[in-house]
C-alpha cells in the first residue's frame, strides 16, 4: 500500500482529498458534519504518518514529508471552507419559520430537463386522488422575494423544482419566470434526522413547489422572442431519446420487475422498478449495482475499446473515442456523485493514455473529490458520494495487497487456463470484500440494515449484471437508429433481467438481515477510515491485528440490539413530524407499536424520515403498525418501514381490506400485497377488538364489524391504549364483547386511562365523532390524537371537553396551522403540532405525570395531568428543563397556547 501513496504522487493527492472533505465539512457546521471533522483530522494524522514512516529515510526527510502532507490538506481544507460558505444556503435564514405568504418567491432561470414524474409517479396527496406531480431541475439565474422586490440575487445553483399539476408544455433551455413555494423551509427537527439542505438536486430533496401552471410564464426579449439556451436544449434532446431507447429495450414489462430493472441498470432510472425488487436488492446488500458507477462505465468502454481493436484501430485513436463515449454519456444521465466520479476518472484515464501518460489512481480519485466537492460542497452529506469515494478508494489502496495476502501473489507467468480463471475470480472476490468492508460503517449509519451475504450474493449475480450490460448498452446505441430491431433482439435481454429478479427473490428470501444502530458521524467516521486502509497495512503484524480487532468491533458494536429505556409501567409516545401525515410510535419496556406511516406532503417519508428516527431512538424491532384508514398520509411509508426493520404484523380495519378488495389496481392494494410480500400477518380489528402488544393493552373503539362509513375518514381506527396491568391474562388479546353496543370502557378504565392512557383517532370525522361520544360516555385519556390532523369541526370541541385531555397532539402542515381555531378548545391544555415544534417525546409515568421534550422548540419539562374536575390546570409544570433555544416564555407561550 505504501506505493499507492508515496508523498511524491499518493500522500498529497490524500492530502488534497481529506482537506476537501474538512473544509465542506466545516461550512456545514450545523449540519452535524463537523462531528466527523475530528475524526478525520486523527485518522489523516495517522495515515500521514504510515505513509510516511520509513526505517530507512532521515529524520528530517520524513519530517519533510510529513509537513509537506498535512501543509497541502489544511491549505486545501481553510480553501474549502470559504468555497463551502457561498452558496444558495444563505438565502434560507430569510424565510425560515416564516408564513406560507412570506415563503412564495419569484423566480427566473431555465429548466435543465424535461419535467417527469416522480418515482410514485402519483401525487401523495390525502385523498388519494391520482394526480400527476412532476419534477425538473431549475438553473436559478435571479430570486426574489416578490416581483417588484429590488434585492434580488444572482445564482447560478441549480435546485429542484416540483409541479404539482399538469400544464403546458415546459421545453429546457427556454429562460422561464416562476412564482414558487419554498420547501422544506427548516429541519423537520425529527429523531437522527439529517438536516435538510436547500440547494441539492442530488439526494431527491423538493426545494421548490410550483401549485399552478399558471404560475410559470416565458420570458421574452424585447421583441417578444423567447431566450433559448441551444445547449441545454440539445442535451435533454438527447437524454430523452437515451431514456425512450431503454424503455423500448425494456418493451411490455417497463412496469414491471424485468423491464425496470433494465432501465435501472443501463440509464439509472428506478421510476418503474418494482418495489419487491427494490427490497431484494437492500436485503442481498447489492442495492450499489442499481446506481451507475465504474462498473457500469468499465462495460461501456470495455465495448467499443475491443470492438475498435478488432477492426484494427490504433490505440489512441481508440482512447480518445472511448474517452468520448463515456463524457457523452455521464453528461446525460442524472447527475449523481457516483456517476460524475466514474466519468471523471475515466475520461482522465483514457485521456492519458491517449497521450501516453500513466495516472496514478490515488490522486485521480482525490483530484475527483476535490472537483465535485468545490461544484458542490453539499455533496460531503449525501450518502452516494460517501459509499462511491470509501468503496473507490478501497479498491485503489488496499485491494493489490489484500489480495496477496489473502490469496497468494499473482503470477502472470506461464498461467494455465484454470490459473487465469482462479485469478480473476480471486480479484473479484478481493474487490468485494474490501469495498464491503469500506462502505458497511456508512451502510450501518445511513440505512441501518447490513446484509451479511453481500459479498457471496455479488459473485453470484454478476454474470447476470454483466449479461445484460454487454447485451443492453449496444442495442442502447442501435434503438436510436433501427428501434424496431433492437425491440426484437432484447428479447435475450429481458430473459436475463428476469433471471436476474429470480436470482435476488431466492437470495433474499435465505439472506439474513441485521439492523444495526447509528453511532453518530464520528464512530463512523473513523471506522470507514479504518476499513479503508487496514486489508492493505503493510505495517508490523502487530499493527495489522491490532487494527483488525478494532475495526471487528466499530462494525461489530452497532449490530448488538439495544435495550428498551424507560421504567415498568411507563409508556412513551413518540409524535414525528412528517408534515401533513401521521406516524406516532408507543414504546414501552417490553416492545414498540406504530401508529400510521405516511405523510401526503413529503415524498418517501417512510425510508427518509421514520426510519431513522426510529432507529436513532435505538428500536429495532416493531411489534406491529396499526394503520388507521386507507388514505396515502397515513400508509404510504410503512412498506418501506418494514423493509427496513423488522416487523411482526400489521394491524388495519375492515374497511381497508375492503378497499383493497373492491379495487385491484388501486395503491391501497398495491401497498397491502407489498406488506404481504414481506412476510407479515394483516390482523383485521373492529369495535371491541382486544391486543396486548408492544407492552400495552390496545382497545379498538371504532368502526364496529361491518359497519360501513360514508366517508373513508369516519371509518378510522380509534384504539385506546394504556400500559399493560400485571393482572391481565395471556387471553386478555381475544375479543370480549366485539361488535358490542354496549360501552367498552368502564369506570375503572377510563381512571386508568386518564393517568397514562393515549386516544388515537386517525382522520375521524363528524359521523365516527359522533358515534364515540354516543356509544363511550365514560372515555378519558391522559393524552388524545386531534382528528384529521386538527381540521377544524365544532363537534370535535365537545369531543376534547368529554375526554378532558392534559397533552394534545396534532400532526398537521404549516399551512392547516396557520388557519388553526382549536385554540379555545385547547386552552390550559399542552398542544403538540408538528409543524411548530417538530417531533414531540412525551413519557406517562402511570401516575398522572408526564415528561415532554419537543425537537424544534427545544422544550424539556415535566407535567402533572390532572383532570379539570378534581380542580386542578392540566399540564401544570412541577420542573423546567429547558434547552439554550428558543428561551423560556417562547416555549411556555408555545405549548400552552
Amino acid at each position: 500500500m505504501r506505493e499507492e501513496l508515496l508523498p511524491t504522487g499518493g500522500g498529497v493527492g490524500i492530502a488534497i482529498g481529506l482537506g476537501a472533505i474538512i473544509g465542506t465539512g466545516i461550512a456545514s457546521w450545523t449540519t452535524g458534519v463537523a462531528v466527523i471533522l475530528l475524526a478525520f483530522c486523527l485518522a489523516f494524522s495517522c495515515l500521514g504518518w504510515l505513509v510516511c514512516h520509513s526505517s530507512s529515510e532521515e529524520h528530517d526527510q520524513r519530517r519533510t514529508r510529513f509537513r509537506r502532507v498535512v501543509l497541502v490538506g489544511l491549505g486545501t481544507a481553510a480553501l474549502f471552507t470559504f468555497r463551502g460558505r457561498s452558496n444558495i444556503e444563505d438565502l434560507r435564514p430569510e424565510f425560515r419559520g416564516s408564513a406560507v405568504s412570506a415563503r412564495l418567491v419569484t423566480l427566473e432561470g431555465r429548466l435543465l430537463d424535461t419535467p417527469r414524474p416522480i418515482s410514485t409517479g402519483v401525487r401523495r396527496t390525502r385523498s388519494g386522488v391520482r394526480e400527476q406531480s412532476t419534477t425538473a431541475r431549475f438553473e436559478l439565474h435571479r430570486a426574489s422575494r416578490d416581483a417588484s422586490h429590488s434585492g434580488s440575487v444572482s445564482s447560478g445553483e441549480v435546485v429542484l423544482v416540483r409541479f404539482d399539476r399538469e400544464g403546458g408544455p415546459l421545453v429546457p433551455g427556454v429562460l422561464i419566470r416562476l412564482t414558487a413555494r419554498l420547501e422544506p423551509m427548516a429541519p423537520m427537527a425529527n429523531p437522527g434526522e439529517r438536516g435538510a439542505r436547500l440547494d441539492s438536486t442530488r439526494g431527491g430533496s423538493v426545494v421548490l413547489v410550483v401549485s399552478d401552471p399558471g404560475l410559470v410564464t416565458i420570458v421574452t426579449d424585447p421583441m417578444g422572442e423567447p431566450s433559448i439556451n441551444r445547449w441545454i436544449l440539445f442535451r435533454s434532446s438527447m437524454r430523452d431519446q437515451l431514456m425512450a431507447a431503454a424503455g423500448r429495450l425494456a418493451g411490455d414489462n417497463a412496469e414491471h420487475s424485468g423491464g425496470g430493472l433494465i432501465r435501472s441498470l443501463l440509464v439509472g432510472d428506478r421510476r418503474d422498478l418494482d418495489d419487491a425488487v427494490r427490497r431484494d436488492f437492500t436485503r442481498t446488500g447489492l442495492a450499489h449495482l442499481l446506481a451507475i458507477s465504474g462498473l457500469h462505465l468499465a462495460v461501456m468502454a470495455a465495448i467499443p475499446w475491443f470492438g475498435l481493436k478488432w477492426i484494427g484501430v490504433g490505440r489512441r485513436i481508440r482512447c480518445l473515442v472511448v474517452a468520448a463515449l463515456l463524457s457523452g454519456y455521464g453528461s446525460l444521465l442524472d447527475s449523481t456523485a457516483s456517476i460524475d466520479r466514474a466519468t471523471i476518472m475515466g475520461v482522465v484515464v483514457f485521456l492519458g493514455m491517449s497521450m501516453g501518460i500513466r495516472v496514478r489512481p490515488v490522486p485521480l480519485l482525490a483530484s475527483a473529490a476535490t472537483i465535485l466537492l468545490w461544484i458542490d460542497p453539499g455533496l460531503v452529506e449525501q450518502t452516494g458520494f460517501q459509499l462511491s469515494f470509501a468503496a473507490t478508494a478501497a479498491l485503489v489502496v488496499s485491494m493489490n495487497t489484500a489480495r496477496a495476502r489473502w490469496f497468494g501473489a499473482r503470477d502472470a507467468i506461464g498461467m494455465t487456463r484454470s490459473a487465469i480463471i482462479r485469478s480473476r475470480w480471486t480479484a473479484a472476490l478481493s474487490a468485494a470484500i474490501v469495498a464491503w468492508l469500506a462502505t458497511m460503517p456508512i451502510v450501518e449509519s445511513r440505512f441501518g440494515v447490513v446484509a451479511i451475504i453481500a459479498v457471496p450474493a455479488t459473485l453470484v449475480v454478476a454474470p447476470a449484471v454483466a449479461a445484460i450490460l454487454v447485451m443492453g448498452f449496444p442495442l442502447l446505441v442501435l434503438a436510436q437508429v433501427a428501434p424496431v430491431t433492437a425491440e426484437f433482439l432484447a428479447s435475450p435481454l429481458r430473459c436475463f433481467s428476469a433471471a436476474l429478479c429470480s436470482q435476488l427473490s431466492t437470495l433474499s428470501a435465505g439472506s439474513p438481515i441485521f439492523t444495526a444502530a447509528d453511532f453518530g458521524p464520528a464512530w463512523t467516521g473513523i471506522a470507514t477510515v479504518l476499513a479503508v486502509i487496514i486489508p492493505g497495512l503493510e505495517s508490523p503484524r502487530w499493527c495489522r491485528v491490532g487494527g483488525g480487532l478494532l475495526l471487528a468491533v466499530m462494525l461489530t458494536l452497532p449490530l448488538v440490539s439495544g435495550s428498551q429505556d424507560g421504567s415498568p409501567g411507563e409508556i412513551r409516545i413518540v409524535q414525528f413530524a412528517v408534515g401533513d401525515g401521521t406516524s406516532i410510535l408507543l414504546r414501552s419496556t417490553k416492545g414498540n407499536v406504530l401508529f400510521d406511516a405516511g405523510s401526503a406532503s413529503i415524498d418517501r417519508a417512510g425510508g427518509r424520515l421514520i426510519v431513522p428516527a426510529l432507529r436513532s431512538l435505538g428500536v429495532r424491532h416493531l411489534d406491529a403498525i396499526v394503520i388507521s384508514h386507507p388514505n396515502l398520509d397515513h400508509f404510504d411509508g410503512a412498506v418501506e418501514v418494514v423493509n427496513r426493520i423488522p416487523t411482526d404484523c400489521i394491524i388495519v380495519s375492515e374497511e381497508f381490506t375492503r378497499t383493497a378488495r373492491a379495487r385491484p389496481e388501486s395503491l391501497v392494494r398495491v401497498h397491502l400485497d407489498g406488506l404481504r410480500q414481506a412476510g407479515l400477518a394483516v390482523d383485521v380489528v373492529s369495535r371491541g377488538s382486544r391486543r396486548a402488544i408492544g407492552g400495552a393493552e390496545w382497545l379498538f373503539l371504532h368502526p364496529a364489524a361491518g359497519e360501513h362509513s360514508r366517508t373513508v375518514n369516519d371509518g378510522s381506527i380509534v384504539a385506546l391504549v394504556t400500559p399493560n396491568s400485571s393482572g391481565r391474562s395471556g387471553g386478555w388479546d381475544r375479543a370480549m364483547a366485539e361488535g358490542a353496543s354496549e360501552p367498552l370502557v368502564c369506570a375503572d378504565h377510563a381512571k386508568r386511562a386518564s393517568k397514562c392512557g393515549v386516544l388515537l383517532f386517525g382522520d375521524l370525522q363528524d359521523e365516527g365523532v359522533a358515534k364515540i361520544l354516543q356509544r363511550e360516555p365514560a372515555l378519558r385519556a391522559a393524552v388524545m390524537e386531534l382528528p384529521h390532523h386538527g381540521s377544524w369541526r365544532p363537534i370535535v370541541e365537545e369531543l376534547i371537553e368529554r375526554i378532558d385531555p392534559g397533552i394534545i397532539l396534532q400532526s398537521t402542515g404549516r399551512r392547516r396551522f396557520e388557519s388553526d381555531r382549536f385554540g379555545p378548545a385547547c386552552d390550559g391544555r399542552i398542544r403538540l403540532v408538528t409543524s411548530r415544534d417538530g417531533a414531540a417525546t412525551i413519557e406517562l409515568d402511570g401516575r398522572g405525570s408526564a415528561s415532554i421534550r419537543t425537537g424544534r422548540t427545544g422544550l424539556a419539562a415535566d407535567v402533572v395531568l390532572m383532570r379539570r374536575s378534581s380542580g386542578h390546570v392540566p399540564g401544570s409544570v412541577t420542573e423546567k428543563r429547558e434547552v439554550p433555544t428558543p428561551s423560556g416564555p417562547s416555549h411556555r407561550q408555545r405549548l400552552f397556547p
